[in-house]
Order: C-alpha cells, then structure tokens, then sequence
C-alpha cells in the first residue's frame, strides 16, 4: 500500500493523557518516545499542545492585572475594583506580558525541530478569541500570536486552533484568524486550521447562536460559522478545518454533504465516537462509516483520542486504528482508484482531482504527442467507437464499397478501431484520414506503412476545407470537448458536413450538454489565483471533481445536431457557420 495516497493517522500525545483531548504538560524530553511509540503503533504522528498548563497560568496571571479587572466588573455591572498593594506590581508584571516576554523552558512541550516532521500542534484551547470581554480578547491575540510565532521557530507546517466559543462573536474569531495570516510573527508557511464541531452544540449560556442566519436547519449552524470564517478570511489555503466528529452526527444528508466539498484537513475521531460490534470490538456506526468513506477521497488526518480509556471490552488500543485503516482501504474511492488493471478513472486520474486545467484548443493549436497519449488511454470511447461503426457498416448495402472519413484522425486510434470493424463487419470500405497537425501526420505515415491495410488513405490538411476524392458513407469524428463546443466541434464539423452524403451517417450523431450547480471551496481557493479575477470566473476550465457539493440535479442545456448541414455549405461547397 502505498501510504503516500492515504490519509495520515494521528495519536493525541502524550504518555498517560491521550484519555484526554488536550495533553497536558511532560518534560519535552518523552517528546521523542512519544512520536515512537505512535510510529510504532502505525501510527504517522502526534498531536500535542504546544504550550502548557504553567503557560495557561502565567497567561493567566498577566491578563487578571487590576486595570484588566476593572474593565471586566464595569462591563458586568460590578464597580468594585481591587485595592491590594501589590496591584502596581501585578499590573507591571501584566504589562511585561503583553510586550511578549516569550516562553519560559517549562511552559512549552516542544523544543526540537526535528521532531516538528511528526508534530501537529494545538494552539492552547483556553484562548478566548470571540469573548465578549474586549481586554480579554486583546490579551487572547497575544498569546496566539505567541504560540505561533514559536510554532514558525520551529518549523512546524500546521496548527489546530481552538474552536469558536459564541456565534455571535464569530466575525470577532474571524478578524483574529485572519490577522494571523497577514503577521509577520506567522510563517507564510504555516496553516491554520479551526477545530469545528460536524454540528450545532448548544452554547454555555444556553441561548441560541445569533451570529448565524437561521434560514437553514439549526445543525448547520456550525457550518455557517466556519463560511463567515473562510468569507472573512478569504481566498486562502492557508485556513481549513479541523472537524470535530465528537457529537453524534445529524441525520441531515445535506448537512454533512456541505462538509464534503470543504477544506477538511483533520478529522478529530475520539473513541466515544466508536460502538462495540457483536463481538465487542469497537466499530463506527453507519452514519459516520459513510461520511468516512466519503471524505477518504480527500486524504484528511485522522486524529484519534482517548484509545487508551478501554472504552470497549476487546481489540485494546490498536483496534481503533486498524479499523479506521480497513475502512479507508476498502472505501469506494480507494478500492477503484487502486484497482490492479489501472483503468478505473480514479487510477488514471490521480493526482488531478480538483487541478484547474485551461481547455485545449485542437483547432489554434497543435497538440503534443503526449495529449494524444493521454486521451487514448480511454478504453471505453474508442470501444463506443468501434461499435458505432461496425453498426452503421451493417446499415450499408453488403455489394457496395462504404467509404468512411475519420476527421481529426490525430495519431490514428480511430482510425484502428474503423479498421477492426470493417474486419468484423465483413463488409468492403475505403477509409480516409484526415489531419491538419504536421507532426502527427508523421506518426500517421508512419502507421500507414507499418501496420495499416491499402484501403486506409492519409490526407493532410483541415477538415473544413480538404477535399476528397469521393463523398463519403461515415463520417467520424473526436472533437467533444469536456462541454458544450468548447473545442469548437459544431463549428468544424459544419465544414466538414459537405464531404457526407446526404444520405450519410455523422458519429456521433448528436451530443447533450448538461449543467449543475455546485460548491467547492478547493477550486475557489485555488493557489493560482485564476478565480479570484473576473476573467478567471468567467472562463471555463477543465476539473476532474473531487471535493463538491451538488447543490441541485443536472439540468440539459442544448443538443447540437452533427447531421445539419448549413445552406450555405451545400450551395458554395465551402466551410459554413451554424447559428
């Protein structure tokens, strides 16, 4: 298996504390037994916080400064303020704080970059970034710029942040993620990514979440936050999701297929999401099971917690990952795009899922040879084709000679597959092949006199303006871009129609466009930015799709017909124009 095409696998470190979600502090020097002991457990790495409860405390203590105090009771409604004698000092130490003093050996739980390759870090989940409190929401940006600025000293490529607290405050969590993509203290090279519980849980105060439009149902109001951050934060691939598969997942199809088309890079998976199966292994249950499979095809971490509580009776704590493990391997996504004969679009695709690819344009341009290559690796078109032809022979009268006409032969498929149905047809054909590139008229010389029959003949030239010496029976054609006309096929084919007979047969004979709305955030954030312009909004792009959301069903746009001849072609005998 290779383990480059699979999701990575991450323990919550450290030693005694992955019952818990955060780990609590050790000596940094279990860091290294830490990541071995998970590496040896197949796991990939480990997710640890990159500060400790002494950081908590000192932070803490900076923020509770007289001054700060006073702030907080005259917002509540309490006018009392501390008369210690010691506030001057108190706020002084406070001040030195915030000036950013930097951490102290013990309050952090890394300090190795080399052990930063194994590592996702959490951003301490104390941070109160959307408080209601402006002093502590100030001191909060303080602290997370420090953990990681640190986490840029060492090296480390992604971080977790913790997940918003209010809904009503989440432009104000927003606003904070986003300076932190523009500091300077920040590696441009780091990424964000905001733990979001899979669904609405009830805030602390027990009041519903205002900051969230209530036109949908009430469980996607997490969604929503995490769309006012990506809004807020804009265009990036630097901010992504961390999502929280704690809650019990909605029966909502539509809600979970919005987290489908996200930027999900981590899957938090704790064991009390798991159930015990007949036997008393832990299992998933199907709900998540399907969303799982689902998200696989985008290779997310998955974060597993609390394996050590001995939650169910058998399996201990290997069981978790070597289910997760089978249930990727064997999800649909995985099973075609590993299939061993390689034929499968997911195999043949991989590596292009979600590329914005400029469509080609045959017709201004010569393609390449290795174009060509590609497009011939679809076994199942040129089967069709092959069909479609030795159909249309049995159609002709067995006593004449059915002349055929691959237009746009390029380096010669098509022209293989007429020939194989002439063969199997039995019938008597002369095939003609016609092609405007210079270069892969060479490759068709050269497959003229290798491996071709005398009934094949090789024209050089474009199809709307060669001229045959006959007119012809079939005529053949592979100029179907991935939309509409989008390689101009109705326009050439309108002056290749005057070689057909009038009683001819066009392949194909008629094609259907359709359309259908979608979300996905990948293609929007794409890193090239083509989107991101008016131009690049308005022009179609090639996509193997992968991360979507199919907002609605397919609907038909138009059904050009190939075997419409202009007037005007039939009059002049010249290339036409279809309108």
């Amino acid at each position: 298996m290779n383990r480059s095409t699979y999701s990575r696998f991450v323990t919550v470190g450290l030693s005694g504390s992955r019952n818990e979600f955060r780990p609590d502090y050790v000596p940094s020097d279990n860091i290294q037994s830490e990541i071995d002991s998970a590496l040896s457990a197949n796991y990939d790495s480990i997710s640890i916080s990159l500060a400790n409860e002494r950081w908590k405390t000192h932070s803490l203590q900076g923020q509770r400064s007289p001054a700060r105090i006073k702030l907080e009771n005259t917002a509540s409604g309490l006018f009392k303020a501390p008369s210690d004698h010691k506030d001057a000092e108190i706020e002084m130490e406070a001040e030195l704080w915030r000036a950013g003093g930097g951490f102290q050996r013990d309050e952090v739980n890394i300090m190795r970059n080399d052990q930063a390759e194994h590592v996702i870090g959490f951003i301490s989940d104390w941070l109160e970034l959307d408080s209601q409190i402006e002093g502590v929401r100030y001191d909060s940006e303080i602290a997370l710029r420090q953990e990681l600025q640190y986490a840029s000293y060492l090296g480390i490529s992604n971080v977790i942040l913790p997940p918003p607290r209010r809904g009503q405050e989440i432009t104000t969590y927003a606003r904070a993620v986003k300076d932190c993509l523009t500091s300077s203290a920040v590696s441009p090279y780091m990424s964000l990514s905001v733990r979001i519980p899979v669904c609405d849980i009830p805030p602390e105060d027990g009041n519903a979440a205002k900051g969230v439009s209530d036109y949908e149902d009430e469980l996607s109001a997490t969604w929503q936050m995490w769309n006012t951050i990506r809004m807020v934060c804009g265009p990036t691939q630097r901010v992504s999701v961390a999502l929280d598969l704690t809650p019990a997942l909605p029966a909502s199809s539509g809600v979970l297929a919005r987290w489908s088309a996200e930027h999900v890079q981590h899957l938090i998976l704790p064991a009390t999401t798991f159930i015990p199966n007949g036997k008393g292994y832990p299992v998933l249950p199907k709900l998540t099971q399907g969303f799982l499979r689902d998200l696989f095809k985008n290779r997310p971490n998955i974060i597993l917690s609390k394996t050590q509580a001995s939650l169910h009776n058998l399996g201990g704590e290997l069981a978790y990952i070597q289910y997760v493990r089978h249930l990727e391997k064997t999800s649909p996504f995985n099973v075609a795009r590993d299939a061993p004969d390689g034929l499968t679009v997911e195999s043949f695709g991989r590596g292009y899922e979600d590329y914005l690819q400029a469509p080609l344009q045959p017709l201004m341009d010569n393609l390449a040879s290795m174009t060509y290559e590609v497009f011939e690796k679809d076994p199942v078109k040129y089967r069709q084709y092959e069909q479609a032809v030795y159909r249309a022979l049995l159609d002709q009268s067995p006593e004449s000679t059915t002349i055929i006409c691959v237009a746009g032969a390029g380096r010669g498929p098509i022209v293989s597959n007429c020939i194989r149905a002439v063969e199997r047809s039995g019938r008597d054909a002369r095939i003609y092949a016609i092609e405007k590139n210079p270069s892969a008229f060479v490759t068709l010389q050269g497959r003229k006199a290798r491996e071709w029959p005398d009934f094949v003949h090789i024209k050089f030239g474009d199809m709307r303006t060669v001229q045959l010496p006959e007119p012809v029976d079939i005529l053949v054609s592979e100029l179907l871009g991935s939309f509409g006309d989008n390689e101009l096929s109705p326009e050439c084919l309108d002056g290749a129609m005057r070689l057909l007979k009038p009683e001819g047969i066009s392949i194909p004979a008629s094609y259907t466009a359709y359309l259908a709305p979608i979300s996905a955030s990948r293609l929007y954030n794409d890193p090239s930015g083509l989107l991101r312009e008016t131009k690049g909004a308005e022009t179609p792009y090639i996509v193997m799709l992968h991360a979507i959301n199919t907002l609605s069903g397919t609907r038909k746009t138009s059904t050009p017909d190939a075997a419409l001849k202009s007037k005007i072609v039939g009059r002049l005998n010249t290339p036409g124009r279809l309108c």
